[in-house]
């Protein structure tokens, strides 16, 4: 029987690519990854070092056929996921233009396994063959032993030597292994103010009025960013060509001393422009979010900025705050932490660690201004957590903070959840339209204005605003309770189909908030669906043991006339649905 030939093999890492079988091995392990991932990892082994364009790797992997850049990212992604968390940089996306392999690479040879049939074939022969040795042969052999036996210092010197030989080529091996094996980035940790840097976005089109554009949308994004980002991030600007090492995210990064990078791509088709935006780590090249926006109008240009301007800001605050922390800690360390917290779903263990967070960075520094903005929210918090105390609290914190950044648009909106908290939406409207002053398109502060707006009689208005911060932050992790005040206010309106979409918005974004059902089950009322509104109230009560509608009513108490008169008939249909016809009663415990 003829032997296999022997694999081509590439080794690299800890990693060995198998060319002949078509499998990733770590050691003997093989490593599941589908045929059009592997092709993928091979020819970009194959060509260590260099940037393999994304064109290239398509025509590559799927000859003749029409595929997008999603199925390139999609066996990046099982790339990186099969070697391992320790392993993800050898797979480096170089934004806006390919894929390049990172480690060093060795090609070699090696013997395929024999099948057991075939092994003890083997065996079987090399048996016969000894025992069909000539008998001099034998008789000599026969001796040799006999003298080694009688000799035990010359045997026992042999194994030293041997011994000694193993060790020494063992060690060379590891020392070159060692040598040509590319050290993994070292673990980054967190700063107090990272720094993102905003690159040009590359112009896909050929018209000199396209670069331009994609000029304008770098710099409205940096601008965006360095006044929606509560003064936890430097946006910084750059004005470097795309040629060279200029692409080079970690050059990029230590030039500007920027940790992140915003990095995209604008393209033009009739009156539609297509943006691309993408956040890089710049010490390793790591793609950390990406996402697409499609805009003709300069309205809606508005809003593409402002949405990227937010995801981004989230995700940097997110992605930092989870890194090791320093030696030495200054008070942006805390105040970032506190930020994710507060940011998080709102619950008494987040608000009470965000809280004690930001009093140790004022303990460092009472004049970080961000520091007692973010301070004034947790205390907040902990109001709706029952503490009354912390109110007024609340207040001096906001007050300070206004004091040392009078420029400060969140500290404003900030002064508007605490004078509606207060009873004071008058207040709370002007709090939010300085604000939006300051920073016309801060989401927050359009929902705290509309929110505000319900309380003295101006509901349709307070839709409009509270659909303006949905446009601008869709994604926002406070969306949920914009939808509800939304519900609200179509409520107070008597809109009950309109109240009814809020409402159900609202519910499915965020299922642990049980505040939006006995406003829906009053919108439901109003449809007419009247079963439907008192097994709202029913699942409401089962959650809230304490629930009446009697309290609830009298806890919702307007005191503008106006307002008193939208919300007479919420009452009413809240008090029909309670008694109606004894099917439901509410508030009665287990």
């Amino acid at each position: 029987m003829l032997a296999s030939s022997p694999s081509k093999v590439l080794c690299f890492d800890l990693f060995t690519l198998d060319l002949t079988r078509g499998v990733v091995l770590r050691g003997h392990e093989e490593l599941g990854l589908r045929p059009q991932s592997f092709q993928m990892l091979r020819c970009l082994a194959e060509r260590p070092g260099e940037i393999v364009s994304k064109d290239e790797l398509l025509s590559t992997v799927w000859p003749g056929r029409t595929v997008t850049d999603d199925s390139l990212v999609q066996c990046v992604k099982e790339i990186r996921q099969a070697l391992g968390t320790d392993a993800r940089w050898i797979v480096k996306t170089v934004w806006g233009r390919g894929y390049q392999f990172m480690a060093k690479v060795a090609p070699g040879e090696v013997e395929p396994p024999a099948p057991a049939s075939l092994a003890h074939t083997d065996a079987s022969s090399r048996t016969e063959a000894a025992s069909e040795a000539r008998p001099s042969d034998a008789g000599s052999a026969a001796d040799n032993r006999s003298e080694r036996s009688n000799n035990p210092a010359q045997w026992l010197g042999g194994l030293i030597a041997v011994a000694l030989l193993t060790t020494i080529l063992v060690s060379a091996g590891w020392l070159v292994w060692q040598r040509l094996r590319p050290e993994p980035p070292a673990q980054l940790t967190m700063v107090a103010v990272p720094a993102l840097a905003v690159l040009p976005f590359e112009a896909l089109g050929t018209e000199p009025v396209e670069a331009n554009e994609a000029r304008a949308l770098a710099d409205s994004l940096a601008t965006e960013i360095s006044r929606h980002n509560w003064g936890s991030m430097i946006a910084l600007k750059f004005t470097g060509g795309y040629r060279g090492d200029a692409m080079d995210p970690k050059v990029i990064g230590r030039r500007l001393d920027a940790r992140y990078l915003l990095m995209g791509s604008l393209r033009r088709e009739g009156e539609q422009r297509f943006a691309n935006a993408g956040l890089v780590e710049a010490e390793t090249g790591r793609q950390l979010w990406v996402r697409s926006y499609q805009y003709a109008t300069p309205q809606d240009r508005r809003y593409a900025v402002a949405r990227i301007a937010s995801a981004i800001a989230g995700n940097v605050v997110t992605i930092e705050s989870q890194r090791p922390l320093p030696a030495r800690l200054q008070p942006g360390h805390y105040t970032l932490r506190a930020f994710a917290l507060l940011s998080n779903q709102r619950n008494a263990a987040n608000t009470k660690a965000a809280q004690a967070l930001l009093e140790k960075c004022l303990e460092v520094d009472r004049n970080w201004a961000i520091a007692w903005v973010a301070y004034s929210w947790a205390l907040v918090n902990e109001f709706y957590g029952k503490d009354p105390e912390s109110l007024s609290r609340a207040e001096q914190a906001i007050e300070h903070a206004i004091k040392l950044a009078p420029g400060n648009a969140a500290a404003y909106e900030r002064r508007a959840v605490l004078l509606r908290t207060r009873g004071d939406p008058h207040g709370g409207i002007a709090a939010s339209q300085h604000a939006l002053t300051l920073n016309p398109n801060l989401p927050n502060a359009h929902a705290e204005l509309g929110r505000n707006k319900i309380d003295v009689g101006l509901a349709r208005e307070a839709i409009a605003h509270l659909e303006e911060a949905i446009r601008l932050a869709p994604a926002h992790n406070s969306v949920y309770l914009w939808w509800w005040w939304a519900g609200q206010a179509a409520l107070h309106m008597g809109e009950y189909e309109e109240a009814v979409r809020w409402l159900e918005k609202a519910r499915q974004g965020n299922p642990a908030n049980t505040g939006p059902l006995p406003w829906l089950a009053v919108a439901y009322a109003g449809l007419g669906r009247e079963n439907d509104g008192r097994a709202l109230l029913a699942e409401y009560a089962a959650k809230t043991p304490a629930f009446t509608v009697s309290n609830w009513i009298a806890g919702r108490a307007p005191r503008n006339a106006v307002v008193a008169t939208q919300f007479a008939p919420i009452a009413q249909t809240m008090r029909r649905l309670d008694a109606g016809e004894g099917r439901v009663k509410i508030g009665s415990g287990p």
